[in-house]
């Protein structure tokens, strides 16, 4: 019990955050695939409750894909061009490509940890 407790816990835990600002990479035209020494990729800093980092993807009429990233005070949920996609994520440099963050793994982890302990 007190075992399952423990992992009840860190679950817990690991989706409470402190956050005083998040930093997030920044281009227009961004390079794929994400190369973070690309002259244009700049580093942003936000500081606002709930910002969040973001990787735009336009697909353009003449099939070329638009990539942008960058950071917003709030992640849309959807957007008025149905040839976009935004994609947010809220830890710092966690736009450079798709990824699993730390705490869905230890989420995961965690849950499988006490199925085991409960059979």
């Amino acid at each position: 019990m007190q075992i399952q407790l423990f992992f009840i816990g860190i679950l817990i835990m690991s989706y409470i955050q402190i956050i005083d600002s998040i930093t997030c990479y920044q281009c227009t035209d961004c390079p794929e695939p994400f190369i973070e020494t690309y002259p244009y990729v700049t580093l942003a800093n936000n500081t606002n409750f709930l910002a969040r980092c973001t990787k735009t993807v336009m697909h353009m009429a003449d099939g070329r894909r638009l990539v942008s990233k960058g950071t917003v005070f709030f992640c849309p949920t959807q957007t008025a061009a149905a040839d976009a996609q935004i994609h947010c994520c809220s830890s710092d440099f966690c736009n450079t490509s798709a990824h699993i963050n730390l705490s869905t793994a230890l989420m995961f982890l965690s849950f499988f940890v006490l199925i085991k302990i409960n059979l």
